[in-house]
C-alpha cells in the first residue's frame, strides 16, 4: 500500500508542466477564469445595487400606501358620518301625503292592518331598505308605504316587474321589511 502511494505521489509531480510555454498557457487559462470571476462578481455587486434601489423603492412605496389607506378610511369615515347625519335629518315620521300625488287606496284596517291610517303614510324610506332599492321605487313613484303595500297586494307574485332594475330577490327583501315594519306598527 505505501508503494502505491509512492507511486501517485510520483505521478502528481510526473503531470505537472515544467517548461515556460506550458506555464504560459496554463496561467493565461487562470486569468482567463479570473476574468469571468471578476466578471460575474462585478454582475452580483451591480444586482445588489439595484436590489437596494428597489428595497428603498419599496420602502418608500409601503409608506406612501399606508399614508393614502389611512386618509381613504377618514374619507371613509367622513362619507359615513355624512350619510348618517343625512338619515338624521330624512329620519322618516308621517308625512303629509299631497293630493296631487295621493295615489294610494284609502287605509282599510281589514285590508291593510291596524293603525294603517297612520303607517301607510310614511315614506319608503321607514322601511330601512337598501339605497338601491329606495331609489329604484322612487324612480316607479313608489314613495310611500301604502303605495308599495298597494302593488304588493295587487300582484303578490309578480309586483316588482314593474319596478325597473328590480329583481326577484330584492322584491323578497323589500316585501319582508314590509311584513316587519307593519307587524311592527299594528302591534303583531
Amino acid at each position: 500500500m505505501s508503494q502505491t502511494k509512492k507511486n501517485t505521489k510520483s505521478q502528481r509531480k510526473a503531470k505537472r508542466p515544467t517548461d515556460a510555454e506550458t506555464l504560459g498557457k496554463l496561467l493565461d487559462q487562470y486569468e482567463q477564469v479570473f476574468g469571468e470571476v471578476g466578471h460575474f462578481i462585478e454582475l452580483i455587486a451591480r444586482q445588489e445595487s439595484e436590489i437596494s434601489t428597489a428595497q428603498a423603492a419599496v420602502h418608500a412605496a409601503k409608506e406612501k400606501y399606508e399614508t393614502l389607506r389611512d386618509e381613504l378610511n377618514q374619507a371613509r369615515e367622513a362619507r359615513d358620518g355624512t350619510k348618517h347625519a343625512l338619515f338624521m335629518f330624512l329620519k322618516p315620521g308621517p308625512a303629509e301625503i299631497m293630493p296631487l300625488f295621493d295615489r294610494m287606496e284609502p287605509a282599510d284596517e281589514e285590508k291593510h292592518g291596524a293603525h294603517s291610517d297612520e303607517w301607510r303614510k310614511e315614506p319608503v324610506a321607514a322601511l330601512r331598505l337598501s339605497l338601491i332599492a329606495t331609489n329604484l321605487l322612487a324612480a316607479a313613484d313608489v314613495l310611500f308605504v301604502g303605495q308599495l303595500q298597494d302593488r304588493i297586494q295587487a300582484k303578490p307574485n309578480d309586483w316588482f316587474e314593474a319596478v325597473e332594475g328590480l329583481t326577484a330577490p330584492m322584491a323578497a327583501a323589500i316585501a319582508d321589511k314590509l311584513n316587519d315594519f307593519i307587524g311592527e306598527r299594528s302591534g303583531k
